[in-house]
C-alpha cells in the first residue's frame, strides 16, 4: 500500500514515469500493474521496474545474491515484472538482447561515449550500440549535466546515432 500510495502521489503531483523496484515482490508489482491500467485511463503513465543498478558489477554485487551472475537475476526479476502485468522496466544495456524475448520496454541507463568516464557505472554501453540491441529509451546522465556545456554533450550524443 505504500508503494501503492506514493505512485499515486507521484502521478498527482504530474509526473508520467516513475521507478519501483523489481524485488518488491509479486503481490506488490500486481498491485502497481493495476493501478498503471487504471492511471492510463486518465493520462499516459509508466512505471517501470528496476532490476540491478548499472553501478553494480558481479565483484561488487550483495553476497546475499551472488550465487548466481547478475544477467540471471535481472531475468528472474523481468520474467517477474511480466507476469505482474507490468511491462517496462530499468536494466543495464548489457541485458537487453537477455530480455528481448520478453517484450518489454526497456529503460537502460549506463550509456557513454567511447570518451566518457564511467564513472561509478560498471555496466555501460554507448548509444548507438544500446538502441541497435534493443533499448526502448536511453537515459544519459552526468555525461551530459556535469559537462562544461550540458547543451553541446547533448547534441554529441544525438549526433552519435
Amino acid at each position: 500500500s505504500t508503494m501503492v500510495a506514493a505512485v499515486r502521489a507521484t502521478f498527482d503531483a504530474g509526473a508520467s514515469v516513475c521507478t519501483v523496484h523489481a524485488m518488491a515482490g509479486p503481490e506488490a508489482l500486481k498491485e502497481l500493474a493495476k493501478l498503471e491500467a487504471e492511471l492510463n485511463q486518465v493520462r499516459p503513465f509508466r512505471i517501470l521496474a528496476v532490476t540491478i543498478l548499472t553501478s553494480w558489477d558481479q565483484q561488487s554485487f550483495s553476497s546475499i545474491f551472488k550465487t548466481q551472475p547478475i544477467p540471471d537475476h535481472v531475468l528472474q526479476l523481468a520474467k517477474a515484472v511480466k507476469a505482474s502485468g507490468l511491462k517496462s522496466i530499468v536494466c543495464s544495456p548489457h541485458e537487453i538482447s537477455l530480455l528481448a524475448p520478453e517484450n518489454l520496454y526497456l529503460l537502460t541507463p549506463g550509456i557513454r561515449l567511447a570518451t566518457d568516464s564511467v564513472g561509478d557505472q560498471k555496466r555501460v554501453m554507448g548509444p548507438r550500440e544500446a538502441l541497435d540491441a534493443g533499448s526502448s529509451c536511453l537515459v544519459v546522465g552526468r555525461p551530459i549535466i556535469a559537462a562544461v556545456s550540458p547543451k553541446a554533450a547533448a547534441q554529441n550524443f544525438i549526433s552519435s546515432l
